[in-house]
């Protein structure tokens, strides 16, 4: 019996399995990243969120974004395109102002995605696949 092709089938699950585990993981590290950075200028803000207004600080520029209502945050997700391949999305549409600024509003960016994306490609991905391979192959 030829083996071969069942090995490259477990071997093909796993690295479905392994894409899974690691978009998860980065979808974590996004949304744990919120309010991490420096602090930046403390504004009142009064909308119709904020009837009675509401002091918030901001995170300096070019710093995680500080958490105001936590909906981008709580819109980070993970999309599956195909088999192998995976997108880490928000879900609001001040989420692209908040990662490369706004010069309509003058917003220096406030990069949420970029910075946990160079961290995995750094480090992450080595240490994660391996912790992977050894947890799952016998």
């Amino acid at each position: 019996m030829d083996v071969r092709g069942i090995r490259r089938l477990i071997k093909a699950d796993l690295v479905v399995a392994l894409g899974e585990e690691m978009r998860h993981e980065i979808v974590r590290d996004v949304v744990s990243s919120f309010g991490t950075g420096k602090q930046g200028k403390t504004h009142f803000i009064k909308d119709e969120r904020f009837p009675g207004g509401i002091l918030h600080t901001a995170s300096a520029e070019g710093e995680v974004p500080n958490i105001l209502t936590s909906d981008l945050a709580k819109s980070i997700h993970s999309v599956r395109l195909f088999r192998l391949k995976w997108e880490i999305r928000d879900g609001v549409p001040h989420g692209i102002k908040q990662e490369i600024g706004d010069p309509a509003s003058n917003s220096a960016p406030r990069p949420f995605m970029a910075p946990i994306f160079e961290m995995w490609r750094q480090r992450k991905f080595r240490r994660f696949g391996a912790a992977f391979v050894r947890d799952n192959i016998k």
